[in-house]
């Protein structure tokens, strides 16, 4: 029994030393950087093709780290996952200050490493990428994140409403004298509001009408207070009748969200040269270093600005809300006393209101931004005194 047992203890060391040399375990590479004195991690764990990416650096150490750095190519290495293995990547720029690049991270302090400009070059393919820092000790700490497609609704954002407005700033960029941002801006808002005037006239001349007949619409709800399905379909037959859409008169606002939406984002991150792989074939060489973002050397563009463009954009609002609802604020005079004026009491709350809400929005928003809805409020209250006027 003792024999059998021996030779039974020797079969099953002798297969798993055999299997240990035909399969060996997997060796898992380690991060150092979350054991030791630098921590290294990408600001996010997955990117969207197109998205510019950036490293973070915390020295945990009680001293000084130096950084190896070969400026005027890419800051730190980078490499791409291909076929099983890491083959790196490098670009250059001939444009980077050098002298201002840190090299020395202190103790506990934290360094942002951006890729501006060199994205295209580095970043240009979907899959996974792995940051390493070289030290001058001669230590390499690493992160490792992941490239990919934008998903379905991100395409159609990008293909209907980010990539037209975007490569049309651009390319007004490029034939504007000293590529001046502002003076881009206001060519791209007059264009969209050109390809945009036909909803929009519709739409005012929709709320201009709805003005118009509320001396009728008293007149049903005096009729059929105490009927509410009469007075709704009586209220939908005038509407029927006159060629009224309610809702009408929220469509140039709504179609200009997605606009506003897209120049917000063009404005935050379209000018940075890692963004060039958004444009059209044309302007791929466009060279983002020269884009002028001081409009009448007094708005920076690329920054929010609390004084000037709040009070500006909320007082052309106001004046576009006042022509707008004009006459209907004659009427809300003559029915005064009528409780079932509920609407024209809504739109004279709007008058103040909306105003405020434009102007505290446009704060917190780059200056880029405000300049666009101004111009484009500009060219509705031109649009406003057209109507009235018929």
């Amino acid at each position: 029994m003792k024999n059998k047992f021996t030779i039974w203890l020797l079969i099953f060391l002798a297969s798993y030393l055999a299997l240990s040399l035909i399969f060996p375990p997997e060796k898992k590479e380690v991060n150092p950087s979350s054991q030791v004195d630098l921590e290294v991690k990408s600001e996010k764990p997955n990117y969207t093709l197109g998205n510019n990416i950036g490293i973070i650096l915390t020295n945990n150490a009680n001293k000084s780290i130096e950084l190896i750095d070969n400026c005027p190519t890419n800051p730190l290495i980078v490499s791409h996952y291909e076929n099983g293995v890491y083959k790196m990547l490098t670009a250059k720029l001939e444009s980077v200050d050098c002298a201002s690049r840190k090299k020395i991270i202190e103790p506990k302090e934290t360094l942002k490493i951006k890729y501006d400009g060199y994205g295209p070059a580095l970043f240009s393919e979907i899959g996974r990428y792995r940051i390493d820092v070289k030290l001058t000790d001669e230590r390499i700490f690493f992160t490792e994140f992941e490239i990919k497609q934008p998903g379905a609704l991100k395409t159609f954002w990008n293909i209907i409403f980010y990539k037209p407005i975007y490569n049309t700033l651009i390319y007004f960029l490029t034939i504007l004298p000293k590529h001046n941002l502002g003076l881009a801006i206001i060519l791209l808002t007059i264009l969209i509001r050109l390809i945009l005037l036909a909803p929009s006239q519709k739409a005012m001349h929709s709320q201009r009408q709805m003005q118009l007949l509320q001396p009728k619409l008293e007149e049903l709800k005096k009729r059929h207070a105490h009927d509410r399905d009469a007075l709704s379909r009586k209220t939908m037959e005038l509407w029927k009748e006159h060629k009224v859409n309610p809702f009408g008169a929220c469509l140039p606002m709504l179609l200009q969200f997605p606009v506003l939406i897209a120049l917000f984002y063009v404005v935050q991150d379209g000018l940075a040269p890692s963004s060039a792989i958004l444009l059209y074939e044309p302007l791929k060489n466009f060279d983002f270093t020269q884009v002028q973002t001081l409009f009448l050397n007094l708005l920076e563009l690329s920054k929010p600005n609390v004084y000037i463009m709040p009070i500006f954009v909320a007082g052309l609002q106001f004046i576009q809300m006042k022509l707008s609802l004009a006459k209907a604020g004659k009427k809300a005079e003559q029915n005064k006393g009528d409780m079932a004026d509920q609407m024209q009491v809504m739109n004279k709350m709007m008058v103040y209101f909306l105003p405020v809400m434009v102007g505290f929005f446009t704060a917190s928003l780059p200056a880029a931004v405000g300049l666009y809805w101004g111009v484009s409020t500009l060219f509705g209250i031109g649009q406003q005194l057209v109507v009235n006027k018929k």
